[in-house]
C-alpha cells in the first residue's frame, strides 16, 4: 500500500523525536494484546525509557506503520530510526544480550534462579510433563507487579532454566530476576486444586487495619491516610485526622512519596479504598492498608461531626449523659451517617452477586440455576435485575424519608 506524505511524515517525526518507538495494542500498563504484553515485559527487562505508541487509537498509525516498515505485524520496535522488528525477535534479541547493547546497557544476567518445588508439586509436574510428550517444560512467567502464570511450553533456548529437583523450569530474563526464592507449592483446598506460588520478592497484599489501629498510627506520625471518596462524600462524613486525597494532584504528590511509606486507603464500605490500595502496591509500595469496620468509621465520624459547642451546651444545663447523648448529640450524628450509610447497604446489597461465584445461594446464583432449569435465561435475568432494582430503590427511598424526617427533626 502506498503510504501518504503527511502520514510518512507523522511516523518520521515520532521516530526523530524518540531514541526508541514502541507501536503496540493497547499501553504498557494495559496492553491489549498478548504480542504486545511480551514486548513490553522484554523491554522491561531491558530496562531503557521508549515512547509507546497505541495503535488502537490511531487507524492511520496503524495501517500505515505497517507500510512505512513493510513488517505486517503489531507490536514493533524502532530503534534510532531503524525497524528491529516484533514481539519474538525484541524477546530473541533481550535474551542474547543483543539489544541490550544496542542500549548500551550492562548484558543480562542469566543465572539461574534458586527455587524449590516440593515433592507434591513435582509429581504433578513431572505427570504433565510426561503425558505433553515431546521437549516440554514448566514455564514461569512473572510480570513486574508480580502476576504469575504457570503452563507447559516447548524448551526454549533463549530462555534461562533453574532445575529443582529434577524438574526443568523455564524463565524469561524479567521473571527470572523475579523468582529467586520462589517455592512451587501444590495445594487442594478453599484455594482450589493445583499449583501455587510463594514469592518472597513479592510486594505484601494488602492488609486489612481497623479505624483504631490506623488512628493510633496516624496520631504517631506513621502512617498517611488517603481518602478516595469524592469531595461531596467527605463533605457528608469527614475524617477528623490529616488525610490525602486522590482528586487535584494528590495522586501526583502520593506516587512522588518514598515506596516504603505506609499508605492507608478509606472509604465508605472499602470497595473503592480496596481497588486504590491494590492500584499503589502494584506502582511498588510495600506497606499498603485497607481501612477496616468501615461503617463503625462513618459513625465515628458523625459524631466527631457535631460540633463541641453542644456537648458544652448540654453540660451547663445539667443534662445527665445519658440524655445528652440521646436527646442532643445522637439526632445531629444521625443526620450525617444516614446518607453514606444507606449508600454503604445499598453497595453490600450490589456486592452479594459476587457470591455467586463461591457458591453460595444469593440471588444471582439462584437465577443462575432457574435459567439451566428453563432455559430462559433473557427472562430469569431480567427478573433478578428488576429484583435488584425495586431492592435498592426501596433502600433509597426509605433512607431519603430518614434523612428528610431528621432534617425536619423528627423520626
Amino acid at each position: 500500500m502506498a503510504l501518504d506524505p503527511a502520514l510518512r511524515t507523522r511516523i518520521d517525526t515520532l521516530l526523530q523525536g524518540n531514541r526508541a518507538v514502541l507501536f503496540m495494542k493497547g499501553s504498557p500498563l494495559a496492553p491489549q494484546c498478548g504480542f504486545s504484553a511480551k514486548a513490553v515485559a522484554a523491554m522491561d527487562a531491558v530496562g531503557v525509557d521508549y515512547l509507546h505508541v497505541n495503535v488502537l487509537e490511531d487507524g492511520e498509525i496503524r495501517e500505515g506503520i505497517k507500510a512505512y516498515g513493510d513488517w505486517p505485524t503489531i507490536p514493533q520496535l524502532y530503534v534510532d530510526g531503524e525497524l528491529v522488528g516484533g514481539s519474538d525477535i525484541i524477546e530473541q534479541m533481550v535474551g542474547s544480550g543483543e539489544l541490550h547493547g544496542l542500549f548500551g546497557v550492562a548484558p543480562p544476567d542469566r543465572t539461574p534462579p534458586s527455587i524449590t518445588i516440593t515433592p507434591a508439586a513435582r509429581e504433578m509436574v513431572a505427570k504433565a510433563v510426561a503425558d505433553a510428550g515431546g521437549d516440554y517444560v514448566l514455564q514461569v512467567d512473572i510480570d513486574k507487579n508480580f502476576r504469575t502464570r504457570l503452563q507447559l511450553a516447548p524448551r526454549n533456548a533463549g530462555a534461562i532454566i533453574a532445575q529443582a529437583d529434577g524438574i526443568d523450569v523455564q524463565f524469561d530474563l524479567g521473571g527470572a530476576r523475579r523468582a529467586e526464592g520462589m517455592t512451587i507449592d501444590f495445594a487442594d483446598d478453599i484455594r482450589g486444586r493445583g499449583l501455587v506460588i510463594d514469592n518472597p520478592n513479592a510486594p505484601r497484599p494488602v492488609q486489612d487495619i481497623s479505624p483504631a489501629d490506623a488512628d493510633d498510627r496516624l496520631a504517631a506520625g506513621t502512617l498517611t491516610l488517603v481518602d478516595v471518596r469524592p469531595p461531596e462524600e467527605r463533605a457528608t462524613a469527614s475524617v477528623a485526622r490529616p488525610f490525602e486525597v486522590l482528586d487535584g494532584d494528590g495522586i501526583t504528590r502520593l506516587q512522588q512519596l518514598p515506596k516504603d511509606t505506609p499508605l492507608a486507603f478509606l472509604c465508605h464500605h472499602g470497595g473503592r479504598s480496596q481497588q486504590a490500595a491494590e492500584h499503589f502496591r502494584n506502582q511498588g509500595f510495600t506497606l499498603v492498608f485497607n481501612v477496616a469496620a468501615y461503617c463503625s468509621e462513618v459513625i465515628r465520624s458523625g459524631i466527631l461531626g457535631v460540633p463541641r459547642g453542644q456537648y458544652e451546651a448540654a453540660k451547663a444545663l445539667g443534662m445527665p449523659r445519658r440524655v445528652m447523648w440521646w436527646k442532643v448529640i445522637m439526632p445531629q450524628a444521625l443526620r450525617l451517617v444516614v446518607p453514606p450509610l444507606v449508600g454503604s447497604v445499598i453497595s453490600i446489597f450490589k456486592a452479594t452477586a459476587i457470591l455467586s461465584f463461591l457458591a453460595i445461594n444469593d440471588l444471582m446464583r439462584v437465577a443462575s440455576r432457574v435459567s439451566s432449569y428453563t432455559f430462559t435465561p433473557v427472562e430469569i435475568y431480567t427478573v433478578a435485575a428488576l429484583l435488584f432494582f425495586l431492592t435498592g430503590a426501596a433502600i433509597t427511598y426509605a433512607g431519603s424519608r430518614l434523612e428528610h424526617g431528621l432534617k425536619r427533626g423528627g423520626r
